[in-house]
């Protein structure tokens, strides 16, 4: 708009010169930069209701279940926010534009307030659209490191099955009738083995946690730790070894053995002298009889401490099978419908809980992308059109030097030159910040 207006320095000029007032003009500039808000306003709404479907479909395997079309309230909040862009960043160049020299613009003089003026907000939209894309580079290289970190357990080739429970037909009491039948059952099928139980899977987006305090320590220091029930050869399936001690026995649900991962040993437990260490769990009293293999089953950003304690049986856990052929599934469905016809069950690999899990991720750094490319593309309009600009002040230039030269080829190198600099350092000083934080800094200021 600044360098639109400066363009029209001479017709303003020749309308100040001949009456008009400086109010009417400015009427006019900023009914036209209403004009292009509102198009461009309307225009941002026919995509806002045709992109945000596509956009989930291809990011995520299962959109969820909302509604993502504007409806009025979000059509008037766009209008009046485009009458405020358009009021915003219309009123500068207008008036710029109505404070020119009647004898300057006459003879198409260039002036420098205004041009330092188009520079300082032209930097300042590329220094945005350089954020923009940094923030999004940033985390699509995350999301990739995390979707190729090896998470200390095997993904492929593992089944994980769910039991859906009749509503309000089991109580605690029934959901332990039923697991120790399906155990049993289980346990008399050789195709199934080795099968695991937990109470979630791996990367089920599901966290349980329950107070904790070493014995011999006060109430007060009691802290919040992440728990997992596990049974069966849980550990067996995943291909997560046990690094000290022993794995759970039958009879561990009844003596209230846990065991630990390597982070919880290290940070509460020493370490060495971790088993038979006693810890407060909730209000009970639980002996550390393993210690196992960290692993990232609760997240791929990092490992934190965990507590492993036998199934309760207040809730269904989920059953884990080495296998991902469909007759082990179908055997497994077969032994929960003999137990109880009602029984629904769902099975998946669990490599698509994984991919599940990273999709919330995908799909930020997705959409951060997609707003450092929209703020690209108007810095590329910005700079477009005050280049345009500097090309038309400086077209006499360019004849006069064409004319003595006599070689339009060096002419036309300079002129690129000049704007490829131009741009270069407009995006230089915020690339440079954005190279030199330290990681460890941005971690400790977050």
């Amino acid at each position: 708009l600044i360098a639109r207006a400066a363009a029209r320095q001479r017709e303003i000029a020749t309308r100040l010169s001949i009456g008009a007032s400086r109010r009417r003009i400015i009427r006019q500039l900023l009914t036209e930069s209403l004009v292009l808000a509102t198009a461009a306003g309307l225009l941002g709404v026919g995509i806002a209701y045709i992109l945000p479907p596509y956009v989930l479909a291809r990011a995520m395997d299962q959109p969820p279940n909302l509604r993502f079309e504007p409806d009025m309230y979000v059509m008037a909040f766009s209008v009046a926010l485009s009458a405020v862009a358009s009021v915003l960043f219309g009123l500068a160049p207008a008036l710029h534009a109505t404070r020119v020299s009647v004898a300057g613009a006459m003879k198409e003089q260039a002036f420098g307030s205004r041009l330092r003026l188009r520079s300082v907000l032209l930097g300042a939209q590329v220094a945005l659209s350089v954020i923009l894309l940094v923030a999004a580079g940033l985390m699509m290289r995350g999301v990739q490191h995390a979707s190729e970190r090896n998470p200390g357990f095997e993904v492929s080739n593992i089944s994980v099955i769910s039991f859906e429970l009749p509503a309000n037909s089991y109580n605690p009491g029934r959901i332990r009738t039923l697991l120790s039948g399906l155990q049993d059952a289980l346990g008399n099928a050789p195709n199934l083995h080795p099968y695991g139980l937990a109470r979630t899977a791996p990367f089920a987006n599901g966290h349980w946690w329950t107070s904790f305090r070493l014995r011999g320590e006060d109430a007060t220091r009691e802290r919040l730790i992440e728990t997992q029930e596990v049974a069966g050869d849980y550990f067996g399936v995943l291909g997560v070894p046990i690094v000290s001690g022993q794995g759970f026995e039958p009879s561990d649900a009844r003596r209230g053995a846990v065991l630990v991962n390597e982070t919880m040993a290290r940070q509460y437990l020493g370490d060495e002298h971790a088993l038979g260490r006693t810890v407060i769990l909730g209000k009970e009293a639980r002996e550390v009889v393993g210690i196992v293999k960290d692993t990232y089953a609760t997240g791929l950003d990092s490992i934190e401490p965990l507590i492993y304690a036998p199934v309760s049986g207040r809730e269904m856990p989920q059953l884990l099978l080495r296998s991902s052929s469909a007759g082990a599934v179908d055997s497994a469905t077969a032994i929960a419908k003999r137990l109880d016809p009602r029984i629904q069950v769902r099975a998946e690999p669990l490599a698509a809980q994984l991919e599940r899990h990273l999709s919330p991720a995908r799909t930020a750094s997705a959409l951060a992308a997609m707003l450092g490319l929209l703020a690209l593309t108007l810095a590329s309009v910005g700079m477009s059109g005050v280049f345009a600009y500097v090309v038309r002040q400086r077209t006499r230039e360019i004849g006069i030097r064409m004319a003595l030269s006599g070689f339009d080829l060096v002419t036309y190198g300079a002129v690129c030159l000049v704007l490829s600099a131009a741009a270069i350092a407009a995006s230089w000083r915020p690339a440079r910040r954005a190279m030199r934080v330290e990681p460890v800094q941005a971690l400790r200021y977050e």
